[in-house]
């Protein structure tokens, strides 16, 4: 899935635009978008400091524990400062509970699915 995701044509066309607001040459890497958005605070907006909470707790935490119990907290705090950003809601929620499952796995060598939804 993540292969068909990278070479969509509307996800490269979107990085690109990202890649231009940020004055990045060329299609950047992952790493060199979340360099660039750090080197230039642009996770930081007034009124609505749970963006950069967000994006610290999806780019930076190591604990699970913080993701799950925070980053619904985040989420929520900012569409409702910014409604216009609902469409987005659903791949966030996603983004997140893709880092639990990655951070756990630091936690846990084995984890049933039934624990783990509890």
């Amino acid at each position: 899935m993540q292969d068909a995701i990278e070479n969509s044509a509307q996800v490269k066309n979107e990085i690109l635009n990202v890649s231009q607001m940020l004055q990045i040459q060329g299609f950047p890497s992952r790493a060199s978008l979340i360099n660039q958005i750090n080197l230039k605070n642009q996770h930081q907006l007034q009124g609505c400091p749970e963006i950069g909470m967000l994006f610290k707790l999806i780019e930076f935490e190591d604990s699970p524990f913080k993701i799950a119990k925070f980053g619904q907290v985040y989420l929520e705090k900012t569409l409702k400062t910014f409604p216009d950003l609902a469409h987005y809601s659903t791949l966030i929620k996603r983004t997140l509970a893709v880092r639990i499952l990655q951070k756990s796995k630091a936690f846990y060598t084995t984890l049933k699915f039934k624990t783990l939804a509890s």
